[in-house]
């Protein structure tokens, strides 16, 4: 009896634990998953910053062809517009608007087209609105070709929208 005893009050003594192999190779898989999951970063700021220029885009156009549409007149010669990361319009590229500090980030330039001709139909109550909107958080300098387009340097980023407004004149 006495034998039996000691059976059962080592094997309750004996503790189990993971041995160092199981530790390393445990280690390793999450340092592997980790790499990966931290390589992927990058890219999805990339994606989020694109869907952000995208979406802040949209509103710029939205606001600058509702602009043209409400006023009686449309400019002649091409307009430079600036616009914080928020898509809130101010008067210059200098201006940080009242009562904050964000900086001009998107610089658009709208471009006019009294003439317009479309298949089919008489288009003289139409003018086309070409929108340029360049993301320039640097505030480099900027220029217009013969044609008033954006010449853009440094490989800054120009989308390209065209709209058709009513001439109210």
């Amino acid at each position: 009896m006495k034998a039996i005893k000691h059976h059962f009050s080592r094997r309750r003594c004996k503790r189990e634990a993971f041995s160092l192999v199981e530790v390393t190779m445990a280690l390793g898989i999450m340092a592997f998953a980790l790499v990966s999951i931290i390589g992927l970063v990058p890219s999805g700021l990339s994606t989020f910053r694109q869907t952000v220029n995208i979406s802040v885009g949209s509103q710029i156009v939205q606001q600058v062809v509702a602009d043209l549409q409400q006023s009686g007149t449309l400019p002649e010669q091409p307009e430079w517009r600036y616009f914080n990361d928020q898509g809130q319009e101010y008067t210059s590229a200098a201006d940080r608007g009242t009562g904050n500090n964000e900086p001009v980030i998107y610089y658009v330039n709208v471009m006019v087209d009294p003439q317009v001709t479309l298949p089919g139909g008489d288009s003289s109550s139409l003018a086309r609105a070409v929108i340029e909107i360049v993301n320039n958080p640097g505030n480099i300098q900027l220029s217009r070709d013969a044609e008033g387009s954006v010449v853009g340097s440094r490989n800054l980023p120009v989308s390209r929208y065209s709209a058709f407004v009513s001439k109210n004149r």
